[in-house]
C-alpha cells in the first residue's frame, strides 16, 4: 500500500520531471539529448543560435552535434504531457505559438532591412564608381581642359 506522502513525492518528482530547465514551466515539445536531458524544443533551439560553443545547461555535455540534425521531439513524453496537464500543454501550446509568430515577424523584416542595406551599398557603390568616372569640372582651369570656369579674381 501506498500512503499519502508517497503519492504527495511521487506527484512532486513528476512535477519537477515535466519541468523544462531553461524556461522553467511545463516541458512543451520536449526533446531529448545524449546526455539524457530534456528541454523544450523552443528552448533548447535558443540555446544552440546563441553560441558557437553550446553545453548542456545541466551536465555541461557538449551539444553541438545538435546544430546539424533536425531536432526532432519526443513523442511519447508529448503525448504524455499532453494528456496528463490538459490545460497547461495547451497554454504553452498558445504561448509558443505566439512567440514563433514574432519571431517569424522579426526574421521577415531583418531580411527586408538587410536587403535595404545590400541595395544601399550597390546604390552608394554605384554613385561613388559614377562620380568618379565624371571629369573633374573644379574651378581652377587645367592646362589640358577643355572645361573651364568663369570665375572672376578682385585684386
Amino acid at each position: 500500500q501506498i500512503s499519502k506522502e508517497q503519492k504527495l513525492n511521487s506527484l512532486k518528482l513528476l512535477d519537477t520531471t515535466c519541468t523544462c530547465s531553461i524556461c522553467m514551466k511545463l516541458l512543451y515539445e520536449p526533446v531529448s539529448t545524449l546526455c539524457g536531458h530534456t528541454f523544450c524544443l523552443q528552448c533548447l533551439e535558443r540555446v544552440l543560435s546563441m553560441s558557437k560553443m553550446v553545453q548542456c545547461p545541466l551536465c555541461r555535455d557538449n551539444l553541438n552535434y545538435l546544430r546539424n540534425v533536425q531536432l526532432k521531439v519526443n513523442v511519447i513524453l508529448h503525448n504524455l504531457f499532453q494528456s496528463c496537464y490538459v490545460q497547461d500543454y495547451f497554454e504553452r501550446k498558445v504561448e509558443t505559438d505566439k512567440i514563433r509568430r514574432e519571431y517569424d515577424e522579426r526574421k521577415q523584416i531583418l531580411s527586408k532591412e538587410n536587403h535595404l542595406v545590400e541595395f544601399h551599398t550597390v546604390l552608394s557603390d554605384y554613385v561613388d564608381d559614377t562620380l568618379t568616372a565624371l571629369p573633374n569640372f573644379s574651378s581652377e582651369p587645367d592646362s589640358g581642359s577643355r572645361y573651364h570656369s568663369s570665375t572672376t579674381h578682385n585684386n
